[in-house]
């Protein structure tokens, strides 16, 4: 039997020794407590020794910050240590079920105080021994090397105030609240972000798959392409030009339109309001651009600028017959060709932009919550 314990230490246990608890159908008594310190950074934890009948090592019950994990004896060969040629972070595997262990910390401890029934040399032990602990919640894996040759390799899982409390048949409140996110205990989002992951790749792939499947059923189609010259408008002044009506062209089905024109400006910018005619209903739809280019030469560098495109879509056309009406206007006299292109069931990727960057601004966020999650635990 050791007692060390000092008195100006506050480290009092929760759980007396000879204390009885069930846990994973086993029975169990408190041998022994001993309170640890980590020689670099100075985090202080708790650990209960615990004996089951016909049970030749001890498992610990662990404690920090409130947070309680229970710890066992396994055999090392289902468990291996791999060091990633990359960043240098070492993982273990554990290879039934299949499932990678972070490493979380590593280090070497001292004994703070302790007290209890212990049958090894506990004191002597902790100037010879390294710990690693590495973690994928609510499991942890623990390797113990004694003298640099002897490993011995241990794995936990946490433990939540409740079980603690049924398991040594204790009143809940008696069982102090944890603060913080402890090492290996299970966020929500823990759970939840498999889940995420899997649903925002399939909600990526079948926004795609529905825009190829619209674009099969509903085959964009050039319904008007024709190129005209400009002429003076005699009955005008400042250089306009006469309006210009093409011909007549059908829309079959309702849907998006794409309106294209295109003008020979050069050095120069050419307004042109465009409007398509319903000729049944005389509904029009309007848009006015300007068609501009310049170009030049300056400090031994080419530039350019503007476009001599002009494009707008209508989302919502009827079916009908339609036609378009150009008055283009441009401070130069001289002619001009202009060219038009109608499309109809036009390609629209708004809709399908505006729901990707809803998928994907989802799957950020939740990310981010993930990364922060994570730094909480590490930290």
């Amino acid at each position: 039997k050791i007692d060390v314990f000092p008195r100006n230490l506050i480290y009092q246990p929760l759980l007396p020794l000879g204390s009885k608890a069930t846990f994973d159908g086993r029975e169990f008594y408190v041998a022994g407590f001993v309170v640890k310190k980590d020689n670099a950074s100075g985090v202080v934890w708790r650990e209960y020794l615990l004996r089951c009948e016909g049970q030749a090592w001890y498992t610990t019950l662990a404690e920090f910050n409130g947070h309680w994990s229970i710890i066992d004896k396994v055999e090392r060969d289902n468990y291996k240590c791999y060091r990633n040629r990359y960043d240098g972070t070492f993982s273990v595997w554990q290879s039934e079920p299949f499932k990678k262990f972070k490493q979380y910390t590593s280090y070497r401890y001292r004994i703070e105080a302790l007290r209890g029934e212990f049958d090894w040399d506990i004191v002597d032990e902790q100037e010879h021994m390294f710990v690693e602990e590495y973690i994928n919640p609510p499991e942890m894996i623990t390797m113990e090397s004694y003298r640099d040759t002897d490993v011995t390799w241990y794995k936990g899982r946490y433990l939540e105030r409740t079980e603690l409390a049924a398991g040594f048949n204790i009143n809940i409140d008696d069982v102090p609240r944890s603060s913080g996110l402890g090492a290996i205990q299970v966020h929500p989002l823990d759970n939840q972000w498999p889940a995420i992951r899997t649903l925002s790749l399939l909600m990526v792939g079948l926004i795609f798959l529905t825009q190829i499947m619209l674009g099969l059923a509903r085959p964009s189609k050039v319904v008007l392409n024709e190129a005209y010259t400009t002429t003076a408008d005699t009955g005008a002044w400042g250089g306009n030009y006469a309006p210009i009506r093409t011909g007549s062209f059908q829309i079959k089905q309702s849907g998006p339109v794409n309106i294209n024109v295109r003008a020979d400006v050069s050095n120069e910018w050419m307004e042109i309001p465009v409007s398509m005619v319903n000729e049944r209903t005389g509904k029009e739809y309007e848009f006015t651009k300007v068609a501009e280019s310049y170009f030049g030469y300056e400090d031994g560098e080419s530039w350019s600028e503007g476009s001599s495109e002009i494009e707008a879509v209508f989302s919502a056309v009827p079916a009908g017959t339609y036609h378009i009406n150009m008055y283009p206007y441009s401070e130069s006299k001289k002619e001009h060709n202009i060219s038009i292109n109608v499309e109809s069931n036009t390609t629209l990727y708004s809709n399908m932009w505006w729901l990707l960057l809803l998928v994907c601004g989802y799957w950020f966020i939740q990310y981010q919550r993930k990364i922060l999650i994570d730094t909480e635990r590490f930290s």
